[in-house]
Order: C-alpha cells, then sequence, then structure tokens
C-alpha cells in the first residue's frame, strides 16, 4: 500500500528447497481480448448505473491475474461516484488489457497504538454506495475484482508499525477491525466479487494467529469467495496461518539490487535471492502465490526502493518499464505464481503521462510493456509541448496584469495575492503564491468553462524559494463541473512541460500543458488550481500570462 511512504522489511532467511511439493495447478495464460487503441482521453461512454450487468465475459478463475489497483486517490466518502473516476476503468485501466482490478478502501486508526480503527466516511473512507458502483462498473467491464482493504494513520506512523499496548487494546483493535472487515465481506458477497482480502501490510499484527483465524472464520460465514491476505514484502515468511487462507498474498516491494540504468537481464538476476524464498513459502504451505501489489515509480534508482518516491532523482521513464518487464519474465513461468496487481491507477488521477514521476504508468513506456504482455496494441505515444507557437493563436485569458473577470480567486486563500508587483512577467502585476504541504489555490471561473474549444494549458512562473528537505512539487489541475473530482495533476516541476528544462529558481519560465495531459479534453471545468502535494517543504512563486490556447496555423 503506497499511499503513505513504505519502511520494506529486509528478508531475513531463505527457506530450506526440501519442503513438499506445491499442490496447485499451474493456472492458464492470461484470456486475450483484442481493443481498438486507447486514445488516452475521458471521452468514451462511461456507464453510469450500478445496476448494469455486463455481456463481456471474464477472465476464468484459473487465469493468471494480471490486475491494477484502484484506489480512491487523495479520498473522499464518493471517490468512485463522479465521472472522471469512471473514466479511469473504462478508458485507461481496461485498454491495458488487465483482466482483474483490485479496489482499495482503507480505514483510519488516530495513531499506531490506537486500539479503535474508524471506517467513518466522515473520515474519507469510501461509501458503501462508492464502493459498490465501481465494483459494478469494473464487472460491467469484465474485469475480476479483488476486494482490498487497508488501515492508514492519522498521526505518525504506518500499518507496518501497528501495535496495541495491552491485551484489552488487542481485543478491542481485532473487534472493531474484524467489525469492518465483516462489513466488507458481505458487502462483497452481494457485489459478486471474486476475491477479498483481509488485510494489507499489518505486519505489527501478524503474530496473533488466533485473532486472524477467527476473523479468517468470521469473513468466510458471510463471504463465499476465496482469501487472502497482503503482507509485506519481508514479512511473509512470518505469517503463521497461511493455511487459513486459499493463496498467499505478497506486496512484493522487494529491493532489487542493481546498478544504475540496469538492463533487464540484470534486474531479472536481483529478483533470484527472492524466487528462491517464494518458491520455498508456496511449497511449505501448498499454495499459490499472488502479488497483491507490486510496482516502480518513475524515477532514477526506483527499483532500489520501490516502496518510496524518490524525489531527489531524475524522471527515468525506461527503469519503470523494464521493471514491469522483468517482474513479469520473471515470474510468469513459476507454477505456483497466479499473477499480480500493479500499484496503481487511482479514482482521482495525479501523477499519468510522461512528465509523471510516481506509481502510475498511464501514458508511460510502462503502460506498453504492461499492454504487450496482455496481448494488446500500445497507445500512441503523445509529445510533450508540440510546436504551438503562432501569431494566430486563440486565448482565454485567466490572468493578464490581473485577474480576468470572468474568474475570481476567493478570499479565503490568503496565502496568494493576485496584485504583487514584486516580480511580474508583463505588465504591472503578477499572481503571488505561497505554498505549504497539501495546500492549493483554487481560481473559480464564473460560469463553466468548455475546453473542447482549447488545446493547452499555458502559464509564465517565477519561483523565489524550494525550502524543505524533500523535492517540493507544483500540480496543475482543473476541476470539472459534473462533480468534486480531480482531474489528472502532473507535476509541472519535471522536465516536458517547462519551455527550458527543468523548473530552476529566479527567472520566469513558460509552462505549456497539452488539455490531453490534464485530462481535461471536452469537459467543462469550473476551477484552476496550482497545489503543492508533498508531505514537506514549502514553495513560493509567481504566476503571470495564465491562459487557455487554441491552436490556429
Amino acid at each position: 500500500m503506497k499511499n503513505l511512504p513504505l519502511l520494506i522489511l529486509l528478508i531475513a532467511s531463505l527457506l530450506a528447497a526440501c519442503s513438499p511439493a506445491v499442490t496447485v495447478t499451474p493456472p492458464a495464460p492470461p484470456t486475450k481480448t483484442t481493443l481498438p487503441t486507447s486514445t488516452k482521453t475521458p471521452t468514451a461512454t462511461i456507464i453510469p448505473s450500478p445496476t448494469l450487468t455486463s455481456t463481456l465475459t471474464p477472465a476464468p478463475m484459473s487465469a493468471k491475474i494480471s490486475g491494477m489497483i484502484y484506489d480512491p486517490g487523495f479520498g473522499f466518502k464518493d471517490a468512485f461516484l463522479n465521472p472522471t473516476s469512471d473514466a479511469q476503468i473504462v478508458n485507461v485501466i481496461k485498454p491495458m488489457g488487465v483482466n482483474w482490478v483490485a479496489i482499495f478502501a482503507s480505514c483510519y486508526m488516530s495513531t499506531i497504538h490506537s486500539p479503535v480503527v474508524r471506517c467513518d466516511e466522515s473520515l474519507g473512507v469510501p461509501s458503501d454506495a462508492s464502493l459498490r458502483h465501481a465494483i459494478a462498473l469494473a464487472k460491467s467491464q469484465g474485469l475480476r475484482v479483488l476486494f482490498k482493504p487497508g488501515i492508514l494513520i492519522q498521526e505518525t506512523g504506518i500499518a507496518l508499525d501497528v501495535r496495541m499496548q495491552s491485551e484489552a487494546d488487542w481485543q478491542s483493535f481485532f473487534d472493531s477491525y474484524g467489525a469492518a472487515m465483516v462489513h466488507w465481506a458481505e458487502l462483497s458477497e452481494e457485489t459478486g466479487v471474486d476475491y477479498f482480502a483481509v488485510g494489507t501490510e499489518m505486519s505489527g499484527t501478524q503474530q496473533r494467529e488466533t485473532e486472524w483465524r477467527q476473523l479468517i472464520q468470521d469473513v468466510r460465514a458471510v463471504y463465499s469467495g476465496p482469501l487472502t491476505y497482503c503482507a509485506n514484502s519481508g514479512s511473509e515468511t512470518g505469517v503463521t496461518w497461511w493455511d487459513a487462507l486459499d493463496a498467499i498474498g505478497v506486496d512484493a516491494y522487494y529491493p532489487l539490487v542493481v546498478s544504475e540504468n540496469p538492463t533487464v537481464e540484470q534486474i531479472k538476476t536481483a529478483w533470484t535471492p527472492y524466487v528462491t524464498l517464494l518458491d520455498g513459502l508456496a511449497k511449505k504451505w501448498g499454495k499459490s502465490i499472488i502479488f497483491t501489489e507490486a510496482g516502480y515509480t518513475s524515477q532514477n534508482m526506483s527499483l532500489r526502493t520501490p516502496w518510496g518516491d524518490r524525489s531527489d532523482q531524475p524522471i527515468d521513464l525506461q527503469e519503470q518499464a523494464d521493471g514491469y518487464q522483468a517482474l513479469l519474465e520473471t515470474f510468469s513461468d513459476k507454477p505456483w505464481w497466479q499473477g499480480v496487481f500493479w500499484f496503481h491507477q487511482s479514482a482521482a488521477p495525479v501523477e499519468g503521462g510522461i512528465a509523471g514521476q510516481l506509481w502510475e504508468i498511464d501514458g508511460k513506456p510502462a503502460e506498453n510493456v504492461l499492454r504487450a504482455y496482455n496481448g494488446q496494441p500500445p497507445f500512441p505515444t503523445p509529445t510533450l509541448i508540440p510546436n504551438y507557437d503562432s501569431p494566430n493563436n486563440q486565448r482565454l485569458v485567466i490572468y493578464n496584469d490581473g485577474l480576468d473577470p470572468a474568474w475570481e480567486l476567493p478570499s479565503v486563500f490568503t496565502w496568494a495575492d493576485p496584485g504583487s508587483s514584486e516580480q511580474v512577467y508583463a505588465g504591472s502585476q503578477a499572481l503571488k503564491v505561497h505554498l505549504e504541504p497539501w495546500t492549493n489555490i483554487d481560481l473559480w471561473a464564473n460560469a463553466p468553462v468548455d475546453t473542447s474549444e482549447y488545446d493547452f494549458l499555458e502559464f509564465y512562473i517565477y519561483i523565489t524559494a524550494l525550502r524543505g528537505d524533500y523535492y517540493p512539487n507544483i500540480n496543475v489541475y482543473f476541476n470539472a463541473e459534473t462533480g468534486p473530482a480531480i482531474l489528472h495533476m502532473p507535476d509541472i516541476m519535471r522536465p516536458g512541460y517547462v519551455e527550458a528544462g527543468e523548473l530552476s529558481t529566479g527567472k520566469w519560465l513558460r509552462v505549456r500543458i497539452p488539455m490531453s495531459e490534464l485530462g481535461a479534453i471536452e469537459q467543462k471545468i469550473i476551477t484552476l488550481s496550482f497545489g503543492h502535494h508533498t508531505a514537506t517543504g514549502t514553495v513560493d512563486f509567481y504566476l503571470d500570462e495564465i491562459a487557455l490556447v487554441k491552436h490556429v496555423k
């Protein structure tokens, strides 16, 4: 689970190879369906009703899983209930040729020692209606569904570190967590979910064998499908109750010891000790193994720490793609390996496209690796910043020596000054912005703007300061009229969108982002936002000459 940075647990020892042979029937290769090449835009017909039935035949349960994690992104209770999230399944995930999705939902704990697990919608936990819709939509597209629950910690810590401080607290913890799992298992039974995970990366609880066996028994009382648990890589051998489940689940973020810019063959060699480990684990328990998560950021050296965001490193799209290829080539012929769910595509997409730096693969070379594995055609390679300069270009001005009268900056955004004269690109004033972690400013349109007339967003930016030991980013994104959905949120601080390369401080730079990269083709938008969506560090900058531009030769 990569919603929060994870601390990987290193492997302590390899299992002996003298264990009994696995009794698992080798899965069949993935069912291949010929699909048209994706246009990579959210314009396809969206299936709006969670009651619709599918005319598509899902892959047999015996087929290798080629899956994608589908999560609610930034998280609000109706995250899966809007056209943008629907478009992620219909226009992004489905055309990759995957045959499964893992729908992810998290409950919350205040601290790693809190004895109560809360699944309140007010905290951003997906509502039952939202989950039902996502499940039904996925199944209408012929996809099988794994329900994958998790825990997020509101204060310091991650689910790996959850540990109670008394026997009474352990009882309370499993009572509240178990109730949540039984509820979601009941929902999964009602909606036809194909696989259910009883937990994700809860290493600090795994020694409570009696409680886990009781929880599994309670879930089986209401859910008739197969069960697994998603152990963090490094903790899988410490689970003593795999026999109570139908398959071993591993979130496979193994650190791969490779040189910088490794070849696919070198990456495959780095997998060798983990193949031995997993082969022994499968033989010991007589179970198949599912990679319930795996993935890499599109950053240099991401293979060494696949669980983490390497924002100190430049974008490396090829390393991400090579990581995908090496994993698939290493494990596809293993009879005990049932398949993989890749992390991830979000209901609120933030990092797609070839300027994205995180785990999402849509529009990146890794997507073509996955498409090829699934027997699908490649997507058309997008070109960032085409030569759109023309004296005939038409512009919808948002900011030009002040906000256009058709737009406003609500007074709540006290950390922005729309009339600053300190740094100006053109005219006498610019929009000054100071962003703390997880903050943004929103420019509101007085009436919805139809983006179908425009090809790209253009603006000038002057960054005065980047502070903090975490490399800050600046995201730009639209909100659509049809709901609270955040469309694509590309990070403008990476090469591709900026005229002179990577952003730097102390000078004005022009930024141009195609509307397709913003997920804003044929949308009606109501806000344009600039955000700093990282956990630490601050950023100060000025904006000027903001406009939507239609290219006219």
